[in-house]
């Protein structure tokens, strides 16, 4: 999908364009990969877990108004963040593990770069790591978004942010 893969595009200096080939497209036909379209995925799943935890902080099972402030909004940000860091981690990882096991999808990644070596030799741990940092503000845009419209669904939401 194009909004996620443009979105994703912003904080594509994280990590190498190796990283960015694996979770960007569908490279192979092989149908076992896991997360064949996998930039949708992630994308998807960190915008359901930003709304979750929005929902959580404004409607349940968090609604309530002493935990209504600036400071309750921001540990909610952060742990929307952390959160969706560690899927980014964990799916990126998972993905070029799977396609790791396809000897066409890495010739089709690393192109004239291919000599039989596995994708993992070019996908260290700071691009798993760089990944999950894009997804992290990916996924505090998302949870920004998200909690715009609840603000003003919540009575006990007065002092958050959005709302004066």
């Amino acid at each position: 999908m194009a909004f996620f893969e443009t979105i994703y595009s912003w904080f594509h200096n994280f990590y190498n364009d190796v990283m960015w080939d694996t979770v960007r497209e569908i490279i192979s036909d092989n149908d076992e990969l896991l997360f064949a379209d996998s930039l949708y995925v992630v994308g998807i799943v960190t915008l359901v877990v930003s709304l979750l935890v929005a929902v959580a902080f404004y409607i349940w099972p968090i609604n309530s108004p002493s935990f209504k402030s600036w400071k309750a909004w921001l540990v909610m940000l952060l742990l929307s963040m952390l959160i969706n860091f560690g899927i980014g981690v964990g799916m990126g990882y998972s993905r070029v593990l799977s396609v790791n096991d396809d000897e066409e999808a890495c010739a089709l990644v690393l192109g004239d770069d291919y000599d039989g070596q596995a994708l993992t030799d070019e996908t260290g741990i700071n691009n798993y790591l760089g990944f999950g940092l894009s997804n992290l503000f990916v996924g505090g845009i998302f949870f920004i978004i998200c909690s715009i419209p609840l603000t003003f669904y919540n009575g006990n939401a007065r002092f958050s942010p959005f709302r004066k």
